[in-house]
C-alpha cells in the first residue's frame, strides 16, 4: 500500500475534485465516513454522491464558481459542510 493510501484509510472525512478519483476515496473511509464532492459548476452530477446515497453512506457537496480557467470553491463553504459532515459522522445532528 502506497503512502498516500495510509494516509487516508480510515479517514472520517475524505474532500475530493468531482471525478473518478472520489469513488476511490469511498475505500478509505472509515465505516460511517463522509465524502465531501468540490463540484466545478458546469458539472452537476457525481457518480460518487450517487454511489453513497445508494450504500447509506454520508456526502455533501460544495459547487464551485467559474472562474477563468476552472472554477474556484469558497473555503467558508467547504468548512461548514466539514463541520456538518463531522457531526453526521459522530451521530450528532448536523448543525
Amino acid at each position: 500500500m502506497s503512502t498516500g493510501h495510509r494516509q487516508i484509510l480510515d479517514a472520517s472525512v475524505i474532500i475530493s475534485v468531482e471525478g473518478s478519483q472520489a469513488c476511490h476515496a469511498i475505500y478509505a473511509l472509515r465505516e460511517g465516513g463522509a465524502l465531501l464532492v468540490l463540484q466545478p459548476p458546469d458539472q452537476l452530477y457525481s457518480a460518487a454522491q450517487e454511489w453513497m446515497r445508494t450504500l447509506d453512506m454520508n456526502c455533501g457537496m460544495v459547487i464551485g464558481t467559474a472562474a477563468e480557467g476552472g472554477f474556484t470553491i469558497n473555503p467558508d463553504e467547504v468548512l461548514q459542510m466539514v463541520d456538518r459532515l463531522l457531526a453526521r459522522t459522530e451521530n450528532r445532528e448536523a448543525s
